[in-house]
């Protein structure tokens, strides 16, 4: 089954077949505000907190920062957060008063930044492909969904190439709104997912697109590899939390000269444990010389 937007993406973009991966670029071109983040990625969690009113705090103290001074990682977080924030609002209210002529001419402008972001990136600039990809989505319409979501594809391939892990994911959730079965950032988003170790929800995006290609090795190689490397990762952590439960039982039970070894685990047929308590034994005295 052949991915339908191969011709409008234009296939330059990360493969996440191929052996040969863009080495990372750590910092953007210098700009005006833009540039400030790009010296950080923006952590999943920071990302939750997009819309709360801190950011608009975190974007007033830069302001204030002296000429020549770096500015704090907290700080840049927040003015990605900001970056992503605006484009949103901005998107909608611009899209109340657009007239057809208006969202065709703006769709046809996001196209444009797409095609040069997409130059960028086949020279491997690849942060001034994100920054076009950006100022695409900047202005494209939101009913413009596939153009959405092209672009949004493309600039995870850009983050995922600066190694911004947790904004590369962002853009590939957006994308997925858009595109449920948009191949290619499902394959990025699963890679995302098992870089970070987030294994389980790596592999429901390899059974989806084996759902929908069954033809894509990549996705056939994960579903029979991730499911032992979630078995391992399961195992280990039962045996981490099986020894600190051992350790504060023994804390809690050593001032009545008992310890967890006077409890027996057994697990029973329906998966669940049974402690048993166990006395302790008296070693056997020896009889004297008869």
């Amino acid at each position: 089954m052949e991915d339908t937007k191969s011709d409008d993406e234009s296939d330059i973009f990360f493969d996440c077949e191929s052996a040969a991966q863009p080495q990372p670029v750590t910092s953007f071109k210098d700009q005006e505000s833009t540039d400030v983040n790009t010296k950080t990625g923006v952590k999943s969690e920071v990302l939750n907190a997009a819309y709360s009113n801190d950011n608009q705090e975190a974007a007033a103290e830069v302001n204030d920062t002296s000429e020549g001074n770096e500015l704090p990682e907290s700080l840049l977080d927040n003015l990605n957060i900001n970056e992503l924030k605006d484009e949103k609002k901005e998107e909608e209210e611009e899209e109340e008063v657009l007239s057809e002529e208006e969202i065709e001419k703006l769709r046809a402008e996001a196209v444009d930044f797409k095609v040069k972001g997409n130059g960028e990136y086949k020279e491997r600039k690849f942060a001034e492909a994100y920054e076009l990809y950006s100022e695409g989505l900047r202005i494209c319409p939101k009913s413009c969904t596939k153009e959405r979501s092209l672009l949004l594809g493309n600039r995870c391939a850009s983050s995922m190439a600066l190694q911004k892990k947790d904004m590369a994911i962002a853009d590939c959730n957006e994308a997925l709104k858009l595109d449920p079965n948009y191949v290619k950032v499902l394959l990025r988003r699963g890679q995302l997912l098992e870089d970070t170790e987030k294994l389980d929800e790596s592999l429901a995006d390899y059974k989806k697109i084996v759902e929908i290609d069954p033809t894509i090795p990549v996705a056939r190689a994960a579903c029979m590899r991730l499911p032992k490397m979630i078995e391992v990762r399961n195992e280990k952590m039962k045996t981490e939390m099986m020894g600190q439960l051992k350790s504060l039982g023994n804390k809690l039970l050593s001032p009545f000269g008992l310890s967890t070894n006077n409890f027996k685990m057994e697990q029973n047929e329906n998966g669940a444990y049974n402690v048993q308590f166990v006395q302790n034994q008296q070693p056997p005295q020896q009889s004297g010389d008869s």
